[in-house]
């Protein structure tokens, strides 16, 4: 469950710099979407208004923050989950502009960059850049691999690598997410001599550890020998290709997702059949930087049984010679592009192949026609901005790659996003980050980058499939990442997300497969955690960061007595709890001044624990098991909604109003269903010596509450104090200071 933990909560830093990326493959098995469109002009809707109303319907889809895995490249792979599916999204490095991405039929997905592509089969396996078995080292900082030598040649450790134990011509080792650039520099100027040899001289083969050897063929079927003669674009044998060759029969009898390559001849043994075939190619220039990703399908081929002799395919670079090309209303330089094939075999799983580049990378494909055997279905995603705008895309085609690569986004088809994003005051720095989230039922998710200026407004235009809902998120300059509810964005209206709005504080969120719970019970673990934030947009949930600029203290009590503490904002989990009603009580300190947020808070919540509380699933906390039910903790939660407030948290009404809801924490639809019966909210000019009342009205945990904005408090940032309770006795005392800046025009 550690690992469930950073991979929800790990550091989006390396988010914050990327201009784009490449879109993402998941790993969960879909079904084909429809075509279609949504999309811009004419009605405005508003998530969030002064009253808190939504007008918007959300669906049930909560998105983790990203955390980074590393690849022995140095490049780095972001892991998001979205519900019950997780998206492998390769995030371009300093260098590279180009990735292949494959997601198997046992669900595993692959990342390879364009720098390793002329090393697999030459010294590294393809076990390095299989994401989903790196996900079980993320905790350790490690990559730990196996590394064999030519007979007579002392192991010598490769750049980046550091060997921790050598036994005749082998050795075992790792890298670190820092070291592994340093191997992936090494592998750039090797590509840059035209070598093949992994550094260094005498390495025949660098595994990821642990790592079993893929059996592609089941020795149930007879084999025939096949050959693929593979040219790049002169006509000359190949050494810049990933080519994979898969039975669309059955995948079982057949996926090999790398068959090596030698001198443009890739040889393997296959059961008679049908077959598709996938190469992909990264040109370079003389420093060995991509200068454009060819991605070449071939479907329909057949090996016949019982020839005797070798089947040959001829496969060219040459034939991927349609470049994807979209055009916006407004002008847009591109950030990402993906071209994704959806194939599944004639018994219906599926397997997805992706070439992705970064930047402004050219993609050039072929057309493909409807095949025989089994279905395929093509995504082509897109990314591009300017200034304050951008274009996030998604074009479907069912059925086929098409000819014509040419892509328009009309005006008329297009959903408008305007993100307002807050940056409160004082703060100097105002670089952050917007992701894009496409969540479909065949492709599953795609993700796409770029950077945000807290401070403005960012317009983004939004098309997608018929089935298909974005979400956006959001990074703050200190790597908070915020995220929204996927939409079913419709065309021709306009839609509003206040991001980083403050005061910004820990709350109860709603919590959905994928994300573990942070205030539940399993048997006598107790999980106790405030590791969600929360701004004024409705439904969004924030993220505490390891690399977050924090200080963070918390201490749990039951029934009075202190039972742990942690400064980590990892929930706390202790063991040994007896299944009897007790009180537990949480306290605990957060500070991000000094950041994009601006406030620091104090919250004091006591909790009512029953054997028979709410069951959210199996596993959804640590502890939890097919036998032993997560149950959810009933932890209230405040939402604030601060009106009139403009892009620098400032505010110069006379009065202010402050939207309040309170509510409790629900996982999976599970929660307590108290109705909350009071509420109270203080604000004071002083830092917290003295305190007002604010006049409230409302009821039943909706509430607004409005106190004056003095001209002899200009400049001063208040502080706000919430309690509030329900019917069980459950109680919420929050402080949040400097949540809001009084500006000098009452």
């Amino acid at each position: 469950m550690l690992l469930k933990r950073l991979l929800t909560l790990a550091s989006a830093a390396a988010v914050v710099a990327v201009a784009g990326t490449a879109s993402a493959v998941t790993a969960e098995a879909g079904t084909t979407g429809s075509t279609g469109t949504i999309g811009s002009t004419g009605t405005t809707e508003s998530r969030t208004t002064n009253t808190g109303t939504t007008n918007t319907v959300p669906t049930e889809t909560s998105t983790t923050a990203p955390a980074a895995l590393t690849l022995v490249t140095g490049d780095r792979v972001m892991v998001t989950s979205v519900k019950d599916r997780i998206t492998y999204t390769p995030v371009g490095g300093s260098r590279d502009a180009g990735f292949r991405e494959i997601r198997r039929p046992d669900g595993d997905v692959e990342v390879i960059p364009a720098t390793a592509v002329p090393f697999l089969g030459h010294g590294l396996d393809m076990s390095l850049f299989d994401v989903s078995a790196l996900r079980s080292y993320s905790d350790t900082g490690r990559i730990p691999v196996r590394l064999s030598f030519a007979a007579g040649q002392k192991p010598t450790a490769p750049a980046g690598v550091t060997l921790t134990s050598v036994s005749g011509n082998t050795a075992t080792g790792y890298l670190t997410s820092k070291s592994a650039t340093a191997f992936g520099t090494a592998l750039r100027q090797r590509n840059a001599t035209d070598a093949t040899d992994p550094l260094p001289r005498g390495l025949t083969s660098m595994t990821l550890a642990g790592a079993s050897a893929q059996v592609p063929t089941s020795a149930r079927y007879a084999l025939s020998p096949v050959q693929l003669n593979i040219t790049d674009l002169t006509g000359a044998p190949a050494s810049n290709a990933l080519v994979t060759f898969v039975n669309t029969d059955s995948f079982d009898r057949l996926w090999a997702d790398q068959v090596p390559l030698s001198d443009g001849v890739a040889r393997i043994q296959a059961p008679a059949g049908h077959y598709m075939l996938i190469a992909s190619f990264q040109d370079e220039d003389a420093a060995g930087n991509t200068t454009a990703t060819r991605q070449v399908v071939m479907d329909d081929l057949t090996v016949p049984s019982g020839t005797g002799g070798v089947t040959a395919f001829n496969v060219s670079e040459a034939t991927a010679s349609d470049r994807i090309t979209v055009g916006t209303p407004r002008p847009a330089t591109q950030n990402s592009l993906s071209d994704k094939v959806l194939r599944t075999d004639a018994n219906g799983a599926t397997m997805t192949f992706s070439a992705d580049v970064s930047g402004t990378t050219p993609l050039y494909v072929n057309a493909v026609d409807t095949p025989a055997t089994g279905t395929l279905s093509n995504m082509v995603v897109w990314s591009g901005s300017a200034a304050d705008y951008g274009y996030d895309l998604a074009f479907v085609s069912k059925d086929k790659v098409p000819a014509n690569e040419s892509y328009q986004a009309k005006p008329a088809r297009l959903a408008t996003v305007r993100n307002r994003l807050y940056k409160s005051p004082g703060y100097s720095s105002a670089s952050g980050n917007m992701t894009a989230v496409l969540t479909d039922p065949g492709f599953g998710l795609s993700l796409t980058f770029r950077p945000a200026m807290f401070g403005t407004v960012l317009t983004d235009y939004v098309l997608s499939t018929g089935e298909g809902t974005w979400s956006e998120e959001m990074t703050t300059p200190d790597h908070v990442t915020f995220t929204s509810p996927a939409d079913q964005y419709v065309a021709g209206r306009t839609y509003t997300e206040d991001w980083g709005k403050g005061p910004v504080a820990p709350t109860s969120t709603v919590v959905w497969n994928g994300r573990a719970c942070a205030m539940c019970t399993a048997g006598g673990t107790l999980n106790i955690g405030l590791e969600s934030l929360g701004d004024s947009g409705p439904g969004h949930s924030g993220v505490l960061l390891f690399g977050m600029p924090a200080s963070y203290h918390l201490t749990a009590y039951r029934d009075g007595t202190q039972i742990g503490e942690t400064t980590s904002t990892q929930p706390l989990t202790t063991t040994g709890q007896p299944l009897t009603p007790a009180t537990y009580r949480a306290v605990a300190d957060l500070d991000v001044g000094g950041s994009s947020l601006g406030t620091t808070s104090h919250t004091d919540l006591t909790m009512k624990y029953t054997p028979d509380a709410p069951s959210a699933g199996a596993s959804d906390c640590d502890g939890g098991s097919g036998t032993v039910p997560c149950q959810v903790l009933p932890m209230l939660g405040a939402h604030y909604d601060l009106a009139g407030l403009d892009l620098s948290d400032t505010s110069t009404t006379p009065r202010q109003q402050l939207h309040l809801t309170v509510d409790h924490l629900a996982v999976n639809g599970a929660g307590s269903d108290s109705p909350v019966t009071a509420a109270t909210v203080d604000v004071s000019y002083d830092g917290g010596k003295t305190w007002q009342q604010a006049r409230l009205t409302g009821a039943a945990g909706d509430y607004v509450a409005s106190w004056p904005n003095s001209p002899v408090h200009s400049g001063v940032l208040p502080a706000i104090r919430v309690t509030a309770a329900d019917a069980a006795g459950n109680t919420l005392s929050q402080t949040v200071t400097n949540a809001y800046r009084i500006g000098s025009a009452q």
